[in-house]
């Protein structure tokens, strides 16, 4: 019989097949070919006999199990399904001996646990028997390849229905079937053994209703069969395993003490979590990660139960693990949180706990923002931007927080960067202070309230409020000492200290404190009295000032006994204690204030007092605030060029943020942000572009007018922030938006809407739409196609008369116009001289003509780009722009001298671009026209291909010529380019005069830079230096002629910028003719060593470009440059920096330069007979300190060990010290050091020399790997030979040797050079060993 016999769980499968005299086994393995069979015969087996079949078939469905890889999977899917049916039935089938009164008998309990035993072992190794299948199938069609059953491949098992039929059958109380010790535990296994593989896999976060059918069974498991501890232990082992389970098992533990009330669980899960990582050693990142998360996870989802748990957690607050700090901390906050969405209904007597509960974890938040780890910091300022967006906060705290938040804004460490940034941001918006937040607004009503409440003051009390706070002050000092006193004399001993110290107030609020009505007379003024009260008030005062507290507590005692006056303000005064009226009497003494000087305040002043207060120390807490957060705005911009590009995220959420509550700083951010526009970053471009886009194209109206509206005023309120270096980056930004559509033409209509004033707007605000749609026409050209002629009418006829900067915006919006440039075989847009545009201009210049005021000069520089930008013959209307401010008399005022300069400065730059790009492009359209006229496409191409200015660059030529006189001779292929680009030489060479004349041009100009004496005035200089460089650009025989006077003026001029001019300027000179300023750029060195500041930042700018372009060679000067790193001024050491970084980055140009600087430097900071020989030596440490770390080449290294130690041959004690400080900075490998060992004989006469042993013990210490010390060794060996004398150890390496006894030279060698005095010392040791 079955009840007989004993089925054990086995722990695998061979166990079954084992015999046993007294445990159930296996007696038969079917074969694969049998199973299917047996399977349908044992289905029907429990039609005919319930769930006791399985007793009979248990074999049968083993066989399946033992052989599942080996059958299909629809027949192991039927075998499960059996089970599965089979294990539902079991509860009705139980519940017949259940509802018996009487116990069942021992064989029907026997039986009963092997039916369950077996079934419950099938069903759990069936089913993973399936999912191994399942996983199987799912790799190999991942694989692209078929299984060998392709009808079960799709097979899937509802984990939630597994678990439904487990939990329906343990809610029967299986424990009657077994003795006192309940159900087996080997049973409660494997069902912990099921659920654990559900658990584990990834599955599982998707299937909430399997993961919620789960925890319940759980639940039923630990209220009736009390297998907490294991479930515990198993799931803890699993979270520590897996990270994805954090908020699985939060949810589940939360499930499990809410409806099955198992608290305790909750504390054995904490416990086991934490606990083990005090116990460990080798403890895993990952595990403990996991852990502290899930107990994170707890406190979010338990907060009330957590908070029982918090004296026990707190210990961790000490742990050496970051994380369980980290996590401690977290659950204190999720509890806070919890706690604090309930104080609205707390009642006062349950807020204070709640309030102290709040402030330990807020004194614990603001201690750990110094932890020494950065997780800890990091989740620190985390935890407070939770809090503040809960506004938990409260105000006193909430400056400490932010400062700490600003201070770590500088961490060494990215991941605190981004959270005390983000903590930050979350303090702006979540501020208590208001939406609108204008710095310089509200510090001038605050300086403004503040003088109206000390005013105040003074109208009410009648005393100087500036000398009272002194006096307060002191008394303060004093306080401390008196009250001591008083407590010892036990004056009233049941007053709490706290009441005494609460109740020392100023004269005015003590007095105040007592009836308004008191009715103190002149008579009861404590200095009034002539006879009595002037000596013991003065003796008081004076004991009190002497700082013996006892004795003035003993005079105040003695006047209150005989002093009527001391007794009547005593009467009137009687709700304060003997201390507090003590107290109060010596503060009246003290203060010297006489009560009848004191005015009582009606209640109404005291009101106003109040709020007044309120007012002040309120805004006195919202300008701490944004001061602040200007502190923060200078740090965010820094970050936004951060390495890490998280951190500009962050700084751009605070930019957002700090633009919507209109800080002033604000628009410092905008500016840093548009400069991220012009880098070459694409994902830091994309980020600032959607910041900017949504500040200022984003609105919140409802109505497609009123986002129009809203869209115009935020680009005209982005202009005016943008400051002048941002302005191309503002004109990519807006080109980018009319591009890419983002300016919809509803917002470029309520543009021209604004600039035709068609809304109300101001003057200032219609000018600044059309510089917008100015910006927007570069990348939509159809903006001013159509509407060129309404721009003409009003800014050169109605409107330009009395806005002269509308007119500049005119013509530079006419520009765009010729931006569009040649389409297909159609030439470029031009109007005829006979448009009636030409005569509205002329009409505006004539207008300004004759003012004097600099907006003249910009509408002539804008009139003459416009001429050449789409005039169809620009010389002559040039020519007579040139007649109309052509000086008549050497009598011109400066103003128009200047006029004229800039005139003819513009006209140069603007004919070059024309030569060099319009007539170019207009040579190759009509060539590309002819071309295609005679049928040869090929050459077409060819020359399409040379269609562009580059071309013509890289020849240096322009082209001369107008559009009526162009030769029309035709060209075949791409010799085109090359005939086009002579022609326009010669033409412009040799035929400029006769198109518009340089010499009369330039001839005004010429005599302002020949006698700067008789022109002294720097702005007119400067303006003549800049036309003067310009017409250089045209031709290179005026540029010859003339380039001796340029320089002159750079070298010798007085004024700084004139030679900053020039010097930007010589950028564009030396592109165009090299061969005529290469000659002179030597002179360009000198200016680094400028008194002014500005003119070493230019040459350095200018010299770095042209050094990192190649445009000329630093050989015998770079180390002028080197000098730059030590420069007094810090810009000017930033750009050095950035030089020679870029330089070592292209082949090996610093390389090449090192050893020219160390000779040079070496001169111009000479060590010895000097007074600023420690400044010198410094400033030569910090160059080839930061050179040095720039060559990381392991060759180079090699070469340059050896090329400074060649430098020891000729060199004295000071140059041999600096040599061997050099060689210590290089960064060794193995040959490099071997080299060193090889030139050793060359430097072994410096060895005694301090300075240099140092270094070279610097050099061995340095050796980290093997091989190195190895080399070192060796070095340290051939060194400590040379302090060996007569075979005597080496000496003290810190203290000179003495000398060595001369011998006498050999005949042989009388002959020789003598040398110094420490060369022979070291020579004679080697002498004597040869």
């Amino acid at each position: 019989m079955m009840s007989q016999l004993n089925f054990v769980l086995p722990i695998n499968t061979e166990e079954l097949l084992t015999s046993s005299p007294d445990q159930y086994y296996v007696r038969e393995v079917l074969s694969a070919s049998r199973v299917s069979k047996e399977l349908k015969v044992a289905s029907a087996g429990y039609n005919e006999a319930g769930s006791t079949y399985i007793l009979n078939h248990f074999d049968t469905y083993f066989s399946a199990v033992h052989l599942y890889q080996d059958l299909p999977r629809v027949v192991i899917y039927g075998a499960f399904e059996d089970i599965k049916k089979s294990l539902l039935a079991l509860p009705n089938a139980l519940n017949f001996y259940i509802q018996q009164d009487e116990s069942p008998p021992e064989e029907v309990k026997q039986e009963v646990q092997n039916i369950l035993k077996m079934t419950i072992y099938l069903y759990v190794s069936l089913f993973n028997c399936l999912e191994k299948a399942i996983t199987s199938d799912s790799i190999l069609h991942n694989n692209r390849k078929k299984s060998k059953d392709a009808s079960g491949s799709n097979l899937k098992v509802n984990w939630a229905s597994v678990i439904s039929a487990l939990k329906k059958l343990f809610q029967v109380p299986l424990n009657n079937f077994w003795d006192s010790a309940g159900v087996d535990n080997a049973l409660i296994n494997k069902l912990l053994e099921l659920t654990m593989s559900m658990l584990k896999d990834q599955r599982i976060k998707q299937d909430k209703e399997a993961a919620s059918e789960i925890w319940s069974f759980f639940g039923l498991l630990v209220s009736n069969y009390g297998v907490a501890n294991a479930l515990v232990i198993r799931v803890a082992r699993l979270v520590k395993e897996h990270e994805f389970l954090a908020p699985i098992v939060a949810d589940g533990v939360q499930h499990l003490v809410e409806l099955f009330e198992t608290q305790a669980l909750l504390v054995t899960f904490v416990y086991e979590l934490t606990e083990w990582q005090l116990q460990e050693t080798n403890v895993e990142s990952n595990a403990v990660k996991n852990s502290t998360r899930v107990v994170h996870e707890f406190a979010m989802r338990l907060p009330e139960q957590m908070r029982e748990l918090l004296e026990y957690l707190s210990k961790y607050l000490r742990a050496d693990s970051p994380q369980l700090r980290a996590m401690v901390l977290g659950v204190q906050v999720e509890i806070l949180v919890a706690e604090s969405r309930k104080v609205a209904t707390m009642s006062a007597d349950d807020k204070e706990p709640w309030r102290l509960l709040r402030n330990d974890i807020l004194t614990a938040l603001e201690a750990f923002t110094q932890d020494s780890s950065s997780f800890v910091r990091a989740r620190v300022f985390g935890f407070i931007a939770r809090l503040m967006r809960e506004n938990i906060v409260p105000a006193v705290i909430q400056q400490s927080y932010l400062k700490k938040s600003v201070l770590h804004m500088r961490d060494v460490t990215s991941n605190v960067r981004k959270a005390a940034a983000n903590c930050i941001t979350c303090m702006l918006k979540h501020n208590t202070f208001g939406p609108k937040l204008p710095y310089k607004q509200l510090s001038e009503e605050c300086t403004e309230k503040k003088n109206e409440l000390v005013k105040f003051k003074y109208e009410v009390f009648g005393i100087d409020m500036e000398k009272q706070e002194q006096i307060e002050r002191e008394w303060t000092e004093h306080l401390p000492g008196l009250l001591a006193e008083l407590q010892q004399l036990e004056i009233n001993p049941e007053d709490e200290s706290d009441e005494e110290n609460g109740s020392c107030h100023t004269l005015a609020s003590g007095v105040s404190a007592g009836s308004k009505d008191s009715g103190i007379s002149d008579d009861c003024a404590p200095m009034s009295s002539e006879n009595e009260r002037p000596s013991i008030d003065q003796l008081i005062r004076d004991a009190i000032v002497a700082k013996e507290y006892k004795m003035a507590v003993e005079h105040c005692q003695t006047a209150s006994k005989t002093s009527a006056v001391m007794l009547t303000l005593r009467d009137r005064i009687n709700e304060f204690t003997d201390v507090q009226f003590y107290l109060c009497y010596m503060q009246l003494i003290y203060s010297k204030i006489s009560l009848n000087s004191v005015v009582q305040p009606t209640q109404e002043e005291h009101e106003k007092l109040s709020e007044m207060q309120k007012t002040v120390d309120y805004l006195t807490e919202v300008v701490k605030f944004l001061e602040t957060m200007r502190e923060a705005m200078a740090l965010m911009c820094e970050l936004l060029t951060s390495v890490t590009i998280g951190d500009m995220h962050e700084a751009v959420d605070f930019i957002i943020a700090a633009r919507q509550f209109e800080l002033d700083d604000a628009a410092d951010g905008i500016n840093a942000l548009l400069k991220i526009m012009l880098r070459n970053e694409e994902d830091r471009r994309n980020v600032a572009g959607a910041a900017l886009q949504t500040v200022f194209l984003t609105t919140d109206a409802t109505n497609l007018l009123s986002h129009t509206t809203q869209v115009m005023e935020n680009l005209i309120m982005l202009y005016r922030t943008v400051s002048t270096s941002s302005f191309d980056a503002l004109s990519t930004l807006v080109t980018m938006w009319a591009t890419q559509g983002t300016l919809s033409n509803d917002i470029i209509d309520a543009l021209w809407s604004a600039f035709l004033q068609k809304t109300p707007t101001t003057k200032e605000n219609s000018r600044i739409a059309l510089c917008i749609l100015r910006l927007a026409t570069a990348g939509r050209h159809t903006i001013i196609d159509r509407n060129y002629r309404i721009v003409a009418t009003i800014c050169f006829e109605k409107c330009g008369f009395e806005d002269p900067l509308l007119v500049v915006e005119g013509l530079e919006m006419l520009q765009m116009l010729g931006t569009v440039g040649i389409v297909g075989d159609e030439p470029a847009f031009r109007l005829l001289g006979t448009d009636p545009i030409w005569g509205q201009i002329v009409f505006i210049i004539k207008h300004y003509q004759h003012k004097k005021t600099p907006v003249v000069n910009n509408i002539l520089a804008a009139a003459v780009r416009l001429i050449f930008a789409i005039h169809s013959k620009p010389f002559p209307c040039v020519e007579t722009l040139l007649k109309w401010f052509t000086p008549r008399s050497q009598k011109t005022p400066i103003h128009k001298l200047i006029t004229y300069c800039v005139l003819v400065g513009e006209i140069a730059v603007s004919m070059h671009k024309y030569l060099d790009t319009d007539v170019y492009n207009e040579l190759k359209r009509r060539q590309n026209v002819r071309l295609k006229k005679s049928g040869k496409v090929k050459d077409v191409r060819a020359s399409a291909a040379l269609n562009n200015s580059s071309a013509l660059k890289q020849r240096n030529a322009t082209a001369l010529s107008t559009t009526g006189n162009l030769d029309e001779s035709v060209i075949d292929g791409a010799e085109a380019a090359d005939e086009d680009a002579d022609f326009i030489t010669h033409v412009l060479e040799h035929s400029l005069d006769k198109q518009i004349s340089l010499s009369r041009m330039f001839e005004v100009v010429l005599l302002i830079c020949r006698k700067p004496s008789e022109y002294p005035t720097e702005v007119l200089q400067v303006a003549g230096a800049s036309a003067l460089a310009r017409g250089m650009l045209l031709s290179a025989v005026f540029c010859e002629k003339y380039v001796l006077l340029l320089f002159t003026m750079l070298l010798r001029s007085p004024y700084v910028q004139v030679k900053v001019t020039i010097l930007i300027h010589l950028v564009d000179l030396l592109d165009r003719f090299p061969n005529l300023i290469d000659p002179y750029t030597t002179k360009l060195y000198i200016l680094l060593q400028d008194k002014t500041t500005e003119v070493r930042q230019t040459a350095l700018n200018t010299l770095s470009l042209l050094i990192l372009k190649d445009m000329i060679r630093p050989q015998g000067h770079i180390w002028q440059l080197a000098v730059c790193l030590v420069d007094d001024d810090a810009y000017i050491c930033k750009m050095a920096r950035s030089f020679f970084l870029q330089s070592s980055e292209k082949s090996n140009n610093l390389y090449n330069y090192m050893p020219d600087i160390f000779t040079s430097l070496s001169e111009k900071f000479p060590r010895e007979n000097t007074d600023e020989a420690d400044v010198n030596e410094e400033k030569f440490q910090i160059i080839l300190k930061y050179l040095f770390t720039l060559i990381d080449k392991s060759k180079q290294i090699e070469v340059l060990v050896e090329r400074f130690c060649l430098k020891f041959d000729n060199a004295n004690d000071a140059l041999a010290k600096r040599i061997a400080f050099v060689l210590a900075l290089m960064p060794y490998n193995e040959r490099a050091l071997q080299k060193l060992i090889e030139n050793f004989p060359k430097f072994k006469h410096f060895i005694l020399a301090d300075e240099v042993y140092s270094w070279i013990k610097v050099i061995c210490t340095n050796a980290k790997s093997k091989e190195l010390k190895v080399l070192a060794t060796q070095l340290e060996e051939l060194v400590k030979e040379m302090f060996k004398v007569d075979g005597n150890p080496p000496r003290n390496i810190f203290r000179k040797p003495a000398p060595a006894k001369k011998k006498k030279q050999p005949v042989k060698n009388a002959g020789r050079r003598k040398l110094k005095r420490r060369n022979t010392l070291q020579d004679s040791g080697s002498d004597s060993d040869e």
